[in-house]
């Protein structure tokens, strides 16, 4: 019964420690924009803080103020060190502690009285943040006072079990009549089993603080690239920036694939490469978005380059096409062979299945163009296609294409900003259908 109590009444301390860990955990979701997260579904602790309740017990006052956290220097880099973050480090340190070491009976007398006097550090503490928050900022952390709350009932729960031990070394001493009260089974909690709690209990610190200055510098650095991402979404929606960017690039003759084919259409010439996933991603916004927005006789004509494992497309690797595109190969292979085949059906399937083994991807090729499997095998081998890649290779490097996507529009390199901006497009789509009023020199003196 006695073994019972005990077990019962450290049992009770830890859970309390553990409250104390969620209770900080969840305040430091306030560092960093944490208060500005949306609260559906979250804790129901986090409903305590909300902006609804009196300005007086929101938890941002306190945790914004000063202090709500502290900069120390590490290693030449200011490191941000939350109140809330050393509060779940100290009861996670208790929590460990008393699992651990603490045992009515069990465990020396002094390490009771060490324990009894980091406790009694926490309540100086506890009292200090609890005068701030009185005297100085006049507001109330309900969470904060949650946290305090639950130290001082540590303190006094440990106060009590400290009591307990007493009592239960007297009893076993009488017991022994009159041996001292470090017996036996006393020791068998001791220096080791302290050493080894608080190594687990640093560790535990440690990896609390680690996590949470990497998530802050990952949080630090998205806020940044979001801020440029703003930016640059700003400029691809503003069509006057995007039609000056365009047309400030010089008008190149990029000749036909077909020198027999003069047509007096609009031209767009596009290089992919059919191991980049940019490439797959802008095909299927080309195909959903863009294409749809250009008139019917709209030419488009795909020149294949390919890079480097990776999908990081460099045209000056001097690699054999076949070691390096397979795909394109059999891209040019198919139209070489069916002058009827869709280049849209070709592209979509090669990009579907980009990554797939070469014969998994020759015979779904063969099935969407209606050509037969063997066939298409030996068309790849034909030494046209090689001259016709190596034609788009040649053509990449005048041009100076280093990278896919590269679109070209009417001669002109349409800038990457530009490649992926719906504002770009649907303005070149009213001029397209503008200049069969001819009103297109109005619509380009506009943008201007």
């Amino acid at each position: 019964m006695h073994r019972f109590k005990s077990n019962i009444g450290i049992a009770t301390i830890v859970a309390a420690a553990l409250a104390g860990c969620w209770v900080c955990g969840t305040l430091l979701t306030a560092h960093e924009g944490g208060w500005d997260a949306p609260r559906d579904g979250t804790s129901f602790l986090l409903r305590l803080c909300e902006p609804t309740t009196p300005t007086s017990t929101r938890c941002s006052e306190v945790v914004d103020s000063r202090w709500g956290s502290f900069d120390v220097v590490l290693g030449g880099r200011i490191v941000l060190v939350p109140t809330s973050l050393i509060g779940l480090v100290y009861f996670a340190a208790v929590a460990v502690w008393f699992a651990g070491v603490m045992r009515i009976g069990r465990t020396p007398l002094w390490l009771w009285r060490v324990t009894l006097g980091g406790l009694a550090c926490g309540i100086g503490v506890s009292v200090f943040f609890v005068g701030v928050m009185g005297v100085q900022l006049a507001a109330w952390c309900t969470l904060c006072i949650a946290a305090h709350v639950l130290n001082f009932a540590l303190f006094a729960g440990t106060l009590w079990l400290a009591g307990a031990n007493r009592r239960a070394v007297a009893v076993r001493g009488r017991a022994d009549s009159g041996a001292v009260a470090d017996t036996w089974e006393h020791r068998r909690i001791g220096g080791a089993h302290a050493a080894v709690a608080g190594f687990a209990a640093t560790a535990a610190a440690f990896s609390f603080w680690a996590y949470f200055d990497a998530n802050v510098e990952i949080r630090r650095q998205w806020y940044k690239a979001n801020g440029y991402k703003q930016v640059i979404a700003a400029l691809e929606n503003d069509e006057s920036f995007v039609m000056r960017e365009y047309l400030a690039r010089p008008a190149v003759d990029i000749p036909r694939r077909d020198p027999a084919s003069r047509r007096n259409v609009p031209r767009v010439v596009i290089f992919c490469d059919f191991d980049a996933g940019s490439s797959a991603c802008f095909h299927k916004r080309w195909r959903g978005r863009i294409a749809p927005q250009l008139p019917a006789d709209v030419e488009v004509e795909y020149r294949y380059i390919a890079g480097r494992s990776g999908g990081s497309t460099n045209v000056f690797d001097d690699r054999s096409q076949e070691t390096q595109s397979p795909a394109a190969r059999a891209a040019v292979a198919v139209l070489l062979q069916s002058s009827d085949a869709e280049v849209d059906v070709i592209l979509r399937t090669l990009f579907d299945h980009r990554g797939d083994d070469l014969e998994t991807t020759l015979s779904a090729l063969a099935r969407a163009v209606g050509l037969d499997h063997e066939r298409l095998r030996s068309a790849m081998n034909d030494s046209r296609v090689e001259t016709v890649l190596a034609e788009d290779r040649a053509l990449a490097r005048r041009l100076a294409v280093s990278e896919t996507p590269t679109v070209f529009l009417d001669g002109r390199r349409v800038p990457d900003l530009c490649v992926n901006s719906a504002v770009f497009w649907r303005t070149i789509a009213r001029g397209f259908r503008d200049s069969n009023d001819g009103s297109h020199t109005e619509v380009v003196a506009d943008a201007d």
